[in-house]
């Protein structure tokens, strides 16, 4: 229940590897998709070490993230790949274009990866496609909703959070937005997830005095 007047713009973001099949005794007769792969996954940590040093300290991680969270391909240990895929996502400062993270990224890979390939396979690429995103919210410490929210809560500190929510949504056309609600990211995505129920009852508590300020 606290009152977050910020969070992170997101998306998830697909990249395939595509090589050349081949004997594994031979691998420089063909192209390996999942050493592509591999090549890639080291690029997005270089990439994210790059973005380390534009910070903004009321969130934590106080910097754009990038990094890969599943990985496939291949279709024996002694057949070269001649596909894999890395899903990877972005998290990036709300008010950064995170599109010039994606940009760095391609180009990298064409300029950086890709010619050990080529020269073995000339149908060797990477083809990265946008799977999902959210923009960012913005921090406006002038929203009529921040301010509804803290007048309720009774609250001064407006914080920020490294996760995403439809609020950056809203914000883009204009509606003011702000996060208040039950539960913690500390519990979410892992077994056992759960919100309190005390949270329950101090959100119930909440949208009841949200409803008396609309009909007041």
């Amino acid at each position: 229940m606290r009152v977050v007047g910020a969070h992170k713009s997101g998306a998830v973001l697909h990249t395939r590897c595509h090589g050349r099949e081949g004997h594994s005794s031979a691998p420089e007769k063909g192209a390996n998709a999942v050493m592509m792969a591999g090549e890639f996954v080291k690029l997005l940590d270089d990439v994210w070490d790059s973005l380390r040093a534009d910070t903004d300290p009321r969130f934590d991680p106080p910097h754009t993230t990038v990094q890969a969270n599943m990985i496939s391909g291949g279709s024996a240990v002694n057949i070269l790949g001649r596909d894999a895929r890395v899903t990877w996502e972005y998290r990036a400062l709300p008010d950064r274009d995170p599109s010039k993270v994606v940009d760095l990224i391609r180009r990298r890979a064409d300029d950086e990866i890709l010619p050990k390939y080529r020269a073995r396979a000339a149908e060797a690429r990477f083809d990265t496609e946008l799977h999902a995103s959210y923009p960012g919210l913005v921090l406006d410490e002038h929203s009529p909703a921040v301010a509804l929210a803290r007048e309720i809560t009774g609250v001064n500190r407006v914080d920020t959070v490294a996760y995403g929510t439809e609020a950056g949504h809203f914000q883009r056309f204009g509606i003011p937005a702000v996060i208040c609600g039950p539960g913690s990211i500390d519990q979410a995505h892992k077994a056992d997830e759960f919100v309190a129920l005390p949270e329950l009852v101090k959100c119930e508590d909440f949208l009841r005095k949200v409803i008396a300020k609309a009909e007041g």
